[in-house]
């Protein structure tokens, strides 16, 4: 059985590698091309309908939020983005921890710097998430690291 806090634990473990800037929400990507075209349409639509008729909107939070505190973008956090913060703030962790057939798999999306080679940061990240497993007993399935950006140092 996984831990409830295994996912948070191994986003702080990869967030503390030399040159890992940012962990983003390891969703597939369809998902997540599919939620950012739909969260731009209902933005587009409802900055529409507010330009044409002022104030028609204006007692109804926009499609996607829980009301005017949630329509702020987030604030840049240890995770690197405001969409991963945004992400942990909901309760959607970015590093994804499944189990199946007794094993635990590992999704997690990673922005670097250049100062560490990605293969050496993809390798490093690896390595500490095996080590978490191994040291929780936990028998490992695959674990999945993707260097989604590489920023300048």
């Amino acid at each position: 059985m996984i831990a409830e806090d295994l996912p948070r634990e191994l986003r702080e473990a990869l967030s503390a590698l030399p040159g890992v800037v940012a962990v983003y929400p390891a969703r597939p990507a369809l998902r997540t091309v599919v939620d950012a075209a739909v969260g731009g349409v209902a933005g587009l639509v409802g900055g529409l309908r507010e330009a044409a008729l002022p104030g028609l909107g204006a007692t109804r939070p926009p499609v996607g939020t829980a009301g005017p505190a949630a329509a702020a973008p987030p604030a840049e956090s240890a995770l690197g983005t405001p969409a991963a913060a945004a992400a942990v703030a909901a309760g959607d962790e970015p590093v994804v921890v499944t189990e199946r057939d007794g094993r635990v798999h590992v999704a997690a999306t990673l922005g670097i710097t250049d100062s560490v080679p990605a293969a050496a940061s993809a390798r490093a990240a690896y390595d500490v998430v095996a080590a978490h497993l191994a040291a929780a007993g936990l028998a490992i399935g695959d674990i999945r690291i993707l260097i989604a950006n590489i920023d300048p140092a």
